[in-house]
């Protein structure tokens, strides 16, 4: 991913509908009209869990965790040919719809629990259609 900014790499710049469209992004709804067929957005992140047992105001043991996750997504139809590079890396455009939002696990911010993503990568693929008769 390229190291550019831009008003989408903040969600803090979505508009409400724009928020609607992340939304509906990550619960897989979005409209087909919204959507380029053909092609699928490969996002990698990279996923900073904390975790603990018992009650947040008694917080014996935190469990931390670092991973990958790999999600894959619509092509929105708001990307352009100039918002990748020639391996099909989005470099520009409106990358924050695909930022994932953090999570606080259910705890409230006493303990400060919270899993975390960051994009790793982000690449459109094309996807294959089989015909058969």
């Amino acid at each position: 991913m390229s190291s550019r900014s831009s008003v989408w790499d903040s969600p803090e710049t979505l508009c409400r509908s724009c928020e609607e469209v992340k939304r509906d992004l990550h619960d897989n709804r979005v409209p087909a009209k919204l959507v380029i067929p053909g092609f699928k957005v490969v996002v990698t992140y990279d996923v900073h869990s904390e975790e603990h047992d018992g009650y947040c105001s008694g917080v014996e043991e935190l469990e931390v965790t670092d991973v990958e996750e790999v999600y894959t997504y619509p092509l929105l139809n708001l990307f352009k040919n100039e918002h990748l590079d020639n391996e099909g890396n989005i470099v520009d455009g409106p990358v924050a719809l695909y930022k994932k939002d953090n999570d606080n696990n259910g705890c409230h911010t006493v303990c400060g629990a919270i899993t975390s993503y960051r994009i790793k990568d982000i690449k459109v693929v094309r996807t294959l259609f089989f015909l058969t008769k």
